[in-house]
């Protein structure tokens, strides 16, 4: 009896987050010997929908390379609240008075122009902030966690009174 002992290649396997990775997100890089079991990672990532890699996985690793990169879908659905601020009668301070919480696709853009409609009760939008930095526009994170704080100056007005024989006359 003759028994040959040896050692198999080894090879590189990826599988590759694809684009919506973010920077803590690792790509998973394992070394396997040809003709080794592949155990197929199954990702997951907020906001998004993991649709498979592209391209179908073998059962066993080959005798070379390979790399498969993830496949994403946005969802649709994504939740994100918009706070809208008044500015108090008394000062220059605002107080919160509207939530409302809608939902788009993650990743898509909103324009704050959109959002910030001038309602005729004598307030005028003054601007739109994210984490306390001014925005025209942001995207919506996958997290469902995005607050955007519109903020609300009240109109003012002048009035003049006008003394005529005795009588008061206001002009608006």
């Amino acid at each position: 009896i003759l028994k040959y002992f040896y050692s198999r290649n080894s090879y590189k396997l990826t599988f590759d987050r694809g684009e919506f990775a973010g920077e803590s997100d690792e790509n998973a890089e394992l070394t396997l010997k040809y003709g080794e079991s592949i155990f197929v990672p199954i990702l997951a990532m907020a906001g998004y929908t993991f649709l498979g890699y592209d391209r179908e996985v073998p059962d066993t690793m080959p005798g070379h390379d390979l790399k498969f990169n993830a496949r994403w879908q946005a969802n649709p659905n994504t939740p994100y609240r918009v706070e809208s601020y008044i500015q108090n009668i008394t000062d220059d301070e605002y107080s919160l008075g509207n939530i409302e919480t809608l939902s788009g696709t993650t990743g898509s853009l909103l324009e704050i122009s959109d959002l910030s409609k001038v309602n005729g009760n004598g307030l005028k939008f003054t601007k739109a902030t994210v984490n306390g930095t001014e925005v025209t526009s942001v995207a919506i994170s996958g997290d469902g966690k995005l607050v955007i704080k519109l903020y609300y100056n009240r109109n003012s007005f002048n009035a003049v009174y006008h003394v005529e024989n005795g009588t008061t006359k206001t002009d608006l």
